[in-house]
């Protein structure tokens, strides 16, 4: 989510050309690493949504971040259960090992959803258990992972 973002000013185009069409200096340093600050400002004029500041997932209708492994995994477990859950396992006396499988920048997701399923076992349907996880490829995208 983001905040409103200004209205476009009628003449902005002019300005952004205004401004894009001086000299470029080629600037030495760490000052190189930034975009000329015409530049920024021109994009600024053309597209104003871009000044709008981002806001927390906590504001969200979700109230928080619908795109973290948290809730990624959180999702997974009602619909293991109603998959799953209504099967021969959830009838079945005998244990049945789980295996999560994640690839590339799943494989945060099967650890984390390995790890929950063996912290709090009453996630997983009766007569199941976390029994391990396979990484295809597996990619860390989140330093928190």
């Amino acid at each position: 989510p983001a905040a409103p973002s200004p209205p476009k000013l009628p003449f902005a185009d002019a300005i952004a050309d205004r401004l894009e069409s001086g000299e470029t200096v080629e600037r030495e340093g760490l000052a190189g690493l930034f975009p000329d600050p015409r530049n920024v400002m021109a994009t600024a004029l053309r597209r104003p949504e871009t000044l709008a500041p981002k806001l927390s997932w906590g504001v969200s209708k979700w109230r928080r971040d619908p795109y973290s492994s948290r809730f990624a995994v959180e999702a997974l477990w009602p619909l293991l259960n109603t998959v799953v859950g209504k099967g021969d396992a959830a009838n079945s006396n005998a244990n049945r090992p789980v295996y999560f499988v994640g690839h590339s920048a799943g494989g945060p997701l099967a650890l984390r959803a390995l790890v929950e399923s063996v912290t709090d076992p009453m996630l997983l349907p009766s007569g199941m258990y976390g029994a391990g996880c396979g990484l295809v490829a597996p990619a860390v995208l989140d330093p928190e992972e």
